[in-house]
């Protein structure tokens, strides 16, 4: 989930400075719990020794994901205003920091335990009376498919066909040419995407069992297959009772890996194959068969 576009119609209200401030919370079903994860879009993002600008803008900001999807998905965002200055700032300043480590370009298994507290902490500091709440929607996607789309919360009811997202900027216009961003309204913009596959590089335990499975299918005898083989089924079990991975994604995303350490022993012996006397040109050759128990 990725927040394109924000704005306040006015950052004064009554001689006070306000910035804007969305809170993003994304709700999905994961290893048979529903697990709420949350984001806070605002200054805190900007590491500025002296604050930030009037006039600054947050676009296409990763709010939550990826998530492996079970054919439900909630995601909830609203608007607020911020009064600068305020204590409640440095409160969600801090909150906003653990939001960033929670739940956002990783596993969902990582952090999931303090991600519950960490939404206790962000409705707590945005219920301080200087945190206004200005607009916001939460919906509801089902299915056996997740479809990419992109959404767009206004005041008012605005024509679908008449709002454009170019390049993580709102506008409206009657062509995608023509259109120009929202002028005096208070807006947001945000879509969810979809990933084709799993990047199980991401995941804990993958690195160092990948890593076993390398090293012994670099060896060109049948020993050593059989200790790669041994390793490629830990690492099926481990991608099919993983929850991150959802189920009818599994043997898809083990074959790839499959091929590649195939590959990796195919070339070890296509190495082993080659005449003593070319290996002998080359030292670096040499001393990786010498490293392998090769003669």
């Amino acid at each position: 989930m990725t927040v394109n576009d924000m704005r306040l119609a006015s950052d004064q209200v009554r001689s006070k400075t306000y910035d804007p401030l969305v809170l993003a919370v994304t709700e999905s079903l994961f290893d048979g719990k529903t697990c709420r994860v949350p984001f806070v879009v605002g200054s805190s993002l900007v590491n500025a020794e002296h604050g930030t600008p009037r006039t600054m803008r947050y676009s296409d900001t990763l709010v939550g994901g990826p998530f492996p999807y079970t054919g439900r998905i909630a995601v909830t965002v609203i608007l607020y205003r911020l009064l600068r200055d305020d204590y409640a700032r440095a409160a969600l300043s801090a909150v906003q920091k653990i939001c960033s480590a929670v739940g956002v370009g990783g596993p969902m298994s990582a952090g999931l335990d303090i991600a519950n507290g960490v939404l206790d902490a962000v409705e707590a500091a945005l219920g301080h009376k200087q945190v206004q709440p200005v607009l916001g929607e939460r919906l509801e996607l089902h299915g056996d498919q997740l479809p990419a789309a992109s959404f767009a919360v206004l005041p008012n009811a605005e024509q679908a066909d008449r709002l454009w997202l170019d390049g993580g900027m709102l506008k409206k216009g009657d062509t995608a040419a023509s259109a120009k961003p929202p002028v005096k309204t208070d807006y947001l913009a945000f879509s969810v995407g979809v990933e084709p596959t799993v990047d199980l590089q991401s995941l804990p335990w993958f690195t160092p069992l990948w890593n076993r499975i390398v090293r012994w299918a670099g060896i060109p005898n049948e020993d050593a297959r059989s200790v790669m083989r041994n390793y490629l089924a830990a690492l099926y079990e481990e991608i099919a009772t993983s929850p991150d991975v959802p189920p009818d994604a599994v043997d898809e995303i083990y074959a790839g890996w499959e091929r590649r350490a195939v590959a990796v022993r195919e070339r070890a012996q296509a190495i082993e194959r080659l005449d003593s006397r070319e290996a002998e040109s080359d030292p670096l050759l040499t001393r990786s068969r010498q490293i392998r128990g090769v003669s």
